[in-house]
């Protein structure tokens, strides 16, 4: 019986001599042949993860497209096609694309696949993108084609966007490729606005008078896509998680931006501003020409933060040299107000306006007239008023 025992126990301490002597072999088999290359393999995924995101685009600007956890105050979406970049690339890279900065981002989104040759994008940004200050890459989406209306491009450079910049950027444009953007003027307009807010920007539409329904509320307005529409951080935040159900099961119509102004009522809950001025900050023009000087007049251009559409390469260039020439002369005649401001003098003197002589005045009333003469003189002395203000910051010598 004992001499049982002790074979149990013996052959129990060799199973265990065993278990330790395999532990011990694997254990240098795992630092020897596979700890080091995983932390090899490690360590290189970690140096890829700081620049993988710009990496991922072929057609980039180098230089400034460096460093991905930046703040951005204002992002820029263009949807393009392979087709339309030929004509249109080389147009906004030597214009309005040169008067941005490194707060900016510009974003071309175009079809997944092209049936012609990409060397003509090479080429363009070998040449071009030299003097550019801002960020601007191509980005490819999966499973789009080139389609028009471009209402499946749209929803995934949305998607796009939210995914990767509602939490960088303040501000987002989403813009047609044949768009003239006034970077000088909107930054500051943009700079005054609260981007915590949700706001929804553009020119307000609701639909062609005689064309198909678009199914919006009444006095509830989308942003006509092509003079650009703007989103601030907060409606992308709102927004996103919502683009792929209004994709899927909320359109009613074929037209993007009238279907991405549905599902910001919906699921946001505002609609696009309906400002009187904002048909002239976001200029669409409707005539059957796009010239320079002719339809696009300098009262015109001097008031829009975006033109559209401009239909040729000759006209983007004539409206980056007037802008260029508007910038100059507004900041000579600002040095020339400074400079002589104080000798400025504007005296103010009475003034009687009398309403005796008016035919019109004649046939009113006797009861009214009294009151009538009485707002005109009110009127007038408050807006003497209102003109000795703005000149009372000049002192006046007798």
């Amino acid at each position: 019986m004992p001499r049982i025992i002790f074979n149990r126990w013996k052959h129990r301490l060799f199973l265990l001599c065993l278990f330790f002597i395999g532990f011990f072999f694997g254990f240098y088999y795992w630092q020897i042949i596979i700890r080091y290359p995983c932390l090899y393999f490690s360590s290189k995924s970690n140096i890829i993860k700081s620049n993988t995101f710009y990496n991922h685009f072929q057609y980039r600007t180098i230089k400034t497209c460096e460093n991905e956890r930046s703040n951005i105050f204002l992002t820029i979406a263009i949807l393009s096609s392979y087709e339309r970049l030929i004509d249109y690339l080389p147009a906004i890279l030597e214009t309005w694309v040169l008067t941005t900065t490194n707060e900016i981002e510009i974003i071309i989104f175009i079809e997944e696949k092209s049936f012609q040759s990409e060397e003509f994008i090479e080429k363009i940004f070998l040449k071009l993108n030299q003097n550019i200050k801002s960020c601007l890459f191509i980005v490819k989406l999966k499973h789009v084609e080139n389609s028009y209306p471009p209402q499946k491009k749209s929803f995934y450079a949305m998607k796009f966007l939210y995914t990767f910049y509602y939490q960088r950027t303040s501000w987002i444009l989403r813009l047609d490729d044949n768009a003239y953007v006034n970077i000088q003027k909107l930054i500051p307009w943009l700079k005054s606005i609260d981007h915590r807010q949700a706001l929804y920007i553009g020119q307000g539409g609701t639909g062609r008078q005689n064309g198909p329904a678009v199914h919006f509320p009444p006095g509830k307005y989308f942003c006509m896509g092509g003079s650009g529409v703007i989103l601030s951080q907060q409606t992308l935040l709102e927004l996103g998680p919502w683009l792929d159900q209004c994709f899927t099961k909320e359109l009613l119509t074929i037209h993007e931006d009238v279907e991405l102004g549905r599902c910001i009522l919906t699921h946001v809950h505002i609609s696009c501003t309906n400002a009187y001025n904002s048909k002239n900050f976001f200029y669409h023009h409707y005539g059957p020409q796009y010239r320079f000087g002719y339809d696009f007049t300098p009262s015109i251009i001097s008031r829009a933060f975006i033109l559209h559409p401009i239909n040729n390469r000759t006209t983007f260039q004539q409206l980056y040299k007037f802008s260029i020439r508007q910038q100059e002369n507004s900041s000579s005649n600002v040095w020339k107000s400074s400079k002589n401001r104080q000798n400025y003098v504007t005296f103010v003197n009475s003034m009687e306006i009398d309403l005796t002589r008016d035919i019109h005045f004649q046939i009113i009333d006797a009861r009214w007239r009294t009151s009538i003469e009485t707002n005109v003189q009110s009127y007038i002395e408050n807006l003497q008023k209102l003109w000795y203000k703005r000149s009372s910051n000049w002192t006046v010598i007798n």
